[in-house]
């Protein structure tokens, strides 16, 4: 389709349409992406195929074809970025980027990466961790309010928090006023436990058995010995031992480089 852009002084006949004019016939239509007047046949107007980007569409390029940069209803620039979510091509959420603004009210008026709050990741396929919005596919968000209660993880009191990664609750909040059980993780009787801090809590046992507790959970620890553990102390988190049956003597590194040796 040809546009018709006609320059002249004001006649008989004929509109202004921006810096020109149009025979009354037609109608001034302005192409928002461009910022330019054209007159246009009334049945194309606000038509996608029509050359111009009208209030709706995203694009427009003449036709109604897709897979060519914009799709056949001119709502998609068909990439990342031109603010329409297109889940066929694996987007999770699309606020735009450059020139396409965003149209989701979800994306608060903030392009695809455009600061650590935004909505939408620069590549569409991951809504940001910490944009105030508990996402598909996370547990919580670091900017919302977490409701449940700390006593909901087994503890006396607090609110937990959101883990950095948006994919948990963090009990860092969390606290106990006495005595509680903790699931360890095995079920070898423990005989020693020692630690440096809250967040580094070492247990030894029976048959080798070594756990470590990181502040959230106890987890087990490979062992170099099947003897039995009834001792373990440190001169700090990177340099414990643990004694046991034997002569056994197991030494741990913070390099997770761990040594043995046995004797009278």
């Amino acid at each position: 389709m040809a546009l018709t852009v006609i320059a002249g002084a004001c006649l008989e006949g004929w509109r202004d349409c921006g810096d020109d004019v149009c025979p009354t016939s037609l109608t001034c239509v302005e192409d928002i992406k461009k910022g330019i007047h054209a007159c246009v046949d009334p049945d194309e107007v606000n038509t996608c195929g029509n050359e111009l980007v009208e209030v709706g569409e995203v694009c427009d390029d003449g036709n109604d074809k897709s897979g060519d940069g914009c799709s056949s209803d001119c709502l998609s620039a068909e990439r990342c970025g031109d603010g329409v979510l297109e889940a066929t091509r694996g987007e999770m959420c699309d606020c735009g980027a450059d020139d396409f603004h965003p149209m989701d009210p979800r994306c608060n008026g903030k392009q695809n990466g455009a600061d650590p709050s935004a909505y939408c990741s620069s590549n569409c396929t991951k809504a940001a961790c910490g944009n105030g919005m508990v996402d598909d596919g996370e547990k919580c968000d670091t900017r919302v309010t977490v409701t449940t209660s700390c006593v909901d993880l087994r503890y006396d009191f607090g609110r937990p928090g959101c883990t950095a990664a948006c994919d948990g609750l963090s009990p860092d909040p969390c606290g106990d006023w006495n005595w509680r059980a903790q699931e360890t993780g095995t079920l070898s009787d423990l005989l020693s436990v020692w630690g440096t801090s809250n967040d580094d809590i070492f247990a030894v046992g029976d048959d080798g058995t070594i756990v470590h507790h990181d502040g959230q959970r106890w987890q087990t620890m490979e062992s170099p010995t099947s003897e039995m553990l009834d001792a373990v102390w440190g001169s700090g988190p990177d340099n414990v031992f643990a004694v046991g049956y034997n002569g056994t003597i197991l030494r741990y590194r913070s390099s997770m480089t761990r040594g043995s040796c046995t004797g009278a």
